[in-house]
């Protein structure tokens, strides 16, 4: 679990090179060389979030390096040409360009846990389209690399390496299997939160002082027929259709709007609004947003609030 980071981003760099990545920095290894460490805003633990992030889910194959790019003092980025064979989400060309962190000219300038692609690799790539036309990925959270039509998450290649892959440890699941996971998952409703400003899916916002902060609801319909979606929040097991009853004094929720029409293949997002007073006690509150289509169609997400003020 990862805690969202309420703030803008600073660095363009980190928008445009990765989708989850905080800011690049640089140290120095003990034999002189410059290792790049990513501080990763959002750690992915299952594929439901990641279809759900993700403009673009694509099957190919890494043709060519395309360019190197200098992106500031002694950091750079790589972009490659990947040439897709099946588009299992979004739209796109018969080729994209994915970038990178790092350098093939330079040992160690990619992070150890998000290695460089290379030429002639295979893949099932999650990845998000910059306004520049240019996509980048969700570090090794977001590739999955096919052998002898077998897949494998990252960590199964990264033995120096290691990142946490709980929920998204694939090694040698058939491509079929793999691919129908997928399709599940995006021919299902769905419901995602997110940070407002950054997309960052978010399951936990904490507050240090009383206020107010604002989580995008987006509801994915894949392929249910047109209807009707209503909101009930869920909390300590109880269902209101009052979004402010069942609440501790204190803790208020608000979604906005709670109720509209739906069409197969769309996505629709709702604001959910959480505030906190300072007569709330300090402590995790669990809250569920259930959304019900008129078929009778169920399901329910959920989001962490933590209080934790800083008390005189």
């Amino acid at each position: 679990m990862s805690l969202p980071k309420f703030c803008p981003i600073i660095l363009l760099l980190a928008a445009i090179l990765s989708s989850c990545v905080n800011s690049p920095t640089q140290t120095r290894t003990p034999g002189g060389f410059a290792a790049v460490s990513v501080d990763w805003d959002y750690h992915y633990s299952d594929l439901k979030t990641l279809c759900g992030s993700a403009d673009l889910i694509a099957m190919g194959t890494i043709s060519k390096t395309v360019q190197i790019v200098k992106e500031q003092v002694s950091l750079y980025s790589t972009r490659s040409a990947f040439q897709i064979e099946t588009i299992l989400k979004g739209e796109a060309g018969k080729e994209v360009i994915v970038t990178q962190i790092g350098t093939p000219e330079m040992p160690n300038y990619d992070p150890a846990e998000d290695p460089l692609f290379k030429p002639g690799e295979k893949y099932i790539l999650f990845l998000k389209n910059n306004p520049s036309g240019i996509y980048s990925g969700f570090g090794p959270w977001g590739r999955y690399k096919i052998i002898d039509n077998q897949v494998f998450s990252m960590n199964n290649f990264l033995f120096e390496a290691h990142y946490d892959a709980k929920g998204l440890d694939f090694n040698g699941v058939e491509i079929n299997d793999f691919i129908s996971q997928i399709n599940g998952i995006l021919d299902s409703v769905q419901l995602y939160f997110s940070d407002p400003r950054t997309q960052i899916p978010v399951d936990i916002i904490a507050f240090e002082s009383p206020g107010k902060q604002s989580t995008s609801m987006t509801l994915s319909t894949g392929k249910h027929a047109a209807t009707r979606v209503k909101y009930t929040l869920v909390f300590d097991g109880n269902e209101s259709n009052d979004t402010e009853a069942s609440l501790p004094p204190g803790l208020t929720v608000k979604i906005v709007p709670d109720s509209f029409e739906i069409a197969p293949n769309q996505t629709y997002s709702s604001t959910l609004d959480v505030g906190v007073e300072s007569n709330l006690k300090d402590d995790k509150y669990i809250i569920g947003v259930q959304y019900t289509l008129d078929d009778g169609t169920q399901g329910t997400g959920y989001l962490t609030v933590r209080v934790r003020y800083e008390r005189n």
